[in-house]
């Protein structure tokens, strides 16, 4: 459990300072503006999801099935790859990104320990 809170803690903690940097103080850095948020947001939604499922389930050894976290993935990919620069001229489709949200669930799949059990 504690290498999860780790986990978010600092995607979290990366997160809000990128985005303080960025907003804030006008901060530019190319590849982080460009890909840290990619590569956190997965693993600080995913275990969100799974904090809301403790605690609606009541079951506090929930683990978010590798299924579930295979359609988040897909899901984030098609919203944010696809439909919302389809909607909106104010985001890019960028196939970079799929692979920070694949890293960032890969990640979030290694620190909770997931095995396949036969």
């Amino acid at each position: 459990m504690k290498k999860e809170f780790f986990l978010f803690g600092s995607c979290l903690f990366l997160f809000i300072l990128h985005q303080l940097l960025e907003k804030c103080f006008h901060v530019r850095i190319e590849k982080v503006d460009n890909y840290l948020d990619a590569l956190v947001c997965l693993p600080i939604i995913l275990q969100l999801i799974v904090w809301e499922r403790r605690v609606l389930l009541k079951d506090a050894y929930y683990r978010l099935p590798l299924l579930h976290i295979a359609g988040y993935f897909v899901l984030l990919s098609i919203l944010g790859e696809l439909l919302f620069p389809a909607l909106s001229n104010r985001f890019t489709a960028d196939g970079w990104d799929v692979l920070c949200y694949a890293a960032g669930t890969f990640l979030f799949i290694g620190v909770n320990s997931y095995h396949r059990i036969y």
